[in-house]
């Protein structure tokens, strides 16, 4: 099983669930596999962080950007 970075994700109230979900999914990989949850990449901006990061020494990474609920359209035809 790969790896989960903070270890005690699961047990924080504050992830959402949609975050949660794909985290316990991607537990499943091999244990070549390191998972990181909530990784800054630019310290220096107030914005600049992904949901997860997905790590293999020997294949590279993926960032994944995680979002949760419905999409819909508004009354003035913008998605939401």
């Amino acid at each position: 099983m790969a790896k989960i970075y903070p270890e005690n994700i699961f047990q924080n109230d504050q992830i959402p669930l949609s975050e949660k979900q794909v985290l316990q999914f991607l537990s499943h990989l091999p244990d070549s596999y390191h998972i990181f949850h909530s990784v800054k990449w630019n310290a220096k901006a107030k914005s600049g962080e992904s949901d997860i990061l997905i790590l293999n020494p020997h294949k590279g990474f993926i960032v994944l950007e995680v979002k949760g609920g419905r999409i819909m359209r508004d009354s003035a035809g913008q998605w939401v």
